[in-house]
């Protein structure tokens, strides 16, 4: 029982905000698409604890983005805000598999599966 109320199955539609901390202060940033502009998702921007820039929140509005959705979002958001363009990671030394890399390539993969990139 209680691993069902701690666990239990979230939906977009849940009253929870997913937010980042951008390295800007509040009356510079510029919330630049794809985040400004849609109408499937809520989102606020406020000062960050401790002077450290502001915070982004994001909630999605019913239909609007799933959560890893919504995450990716909120990071390329994040990037653009902070750099102005989207980054790129190195491709790996090597692509080919080995039982050295296997522990690697699962959690990555599953990373990417949860919408970590």
């Amino acid at each position: 029982m209680l691993g069902k109320l701690l666990h239990r199955d979230r939906t977009p539609t849940d009253d929870r905000w997913q937010v980042v901390t951008v390295a800007v202060p509040p009356g510079e940033v510029v919330v630049p698409p794809p985040l400004a502009g849609r109408d499937d998702v809520d989102w606020k921007l406020r000062p960050a604890p401790g002077d450290r820039g502001s915070e982004l929140a994001a909630h999605p509005r019913p239909g609007g983005p799933s959560d890893a959705d919504l995450r990716q979002l909120l990071r390329e958001t994040k990037q653009l805000i902070e750099v102005g363009e989207l980054l790129q990671a190195d491709s790996p030394g090597t692509s080919e598999k080995t039982l050295l890399n296997a522990p690697l390539r699962a959690i990555t993969g599953r990373a990417e599966r949860l919408g970590h990139k």
